[in-house]
């Protein structure tokens, strides 16, 4: 989606320490867009995540890829003794699984992509309603002067008539 509007690509988002003072300072379409912005990073680096598990479920040897795999380069992952490596019977299960995740995280993103559009939506008719609203209130009080005005005038002409 395209609501960047001139906040930074949701890859530069910051830690969520700075994202809830952020929040705090700011109005909260910015603050809802910050989440959503965020949260959608997070889908996309669970996809690819699921990504790298699926290739190396698919290869011969999965503790040989899971190891090589920078983003599974963890010190507990590199520790894991050969009796915490699945068996090749449940490794169609996991996928099964992840597959599953993997769906779920691609519906939850349609979500929030339609999610982000109907925000977007709202907030241009609100836009639209105050632009309304402060032309009529403008007309509202013109009309007012305009009135006094003329009553003014009218009230002038009645005492020049009458004395």
């Amino acid at each position: 989606m395209t609501l960047n509007h001139g906040f930074p690509p949701p890859e530069s988002i910051g830690s969520s320490e700075e994202k809830t003072s952020e929040c705090e300072a700011t109005t909260d379409e910015n603050c809802l867009r910050t989440e959503l912005r965020a949260m959608r990073s997070l889908v996309s680096d669970l996809k690819a995540q699921i990504v790298d598990m699926r290739q190396a479920q698919a290869a011969p040897n999965t503790e040989q890829n899971l190891r090589s795999s920078s983003n599974y380069d963890h010190p507990k992952l590199n520790n894991v003794s050969p009796s915490y490596i699945l068996p090749a019977t449940s490794n169609h299960s996991v996928l099964n699984v992840l597959i599953t995740y993997s769906q779920m995280l691609s519906g939850m993103d349609t979500r929030i992509g339609r999610l982000e559009k109907q925000l977007e939506v709202a907030l241009n008719s609100i836009y639209t309603l105050v632009q309304l609203t402060t032309g009529m209130n403008n007309n509202v009080t013109r009309f007012r002067e305009d009135a006094v005005d003329q009553l003014k005038g009218i009230r002038a002409h009645l005492d020049s008539v009458s004395v």
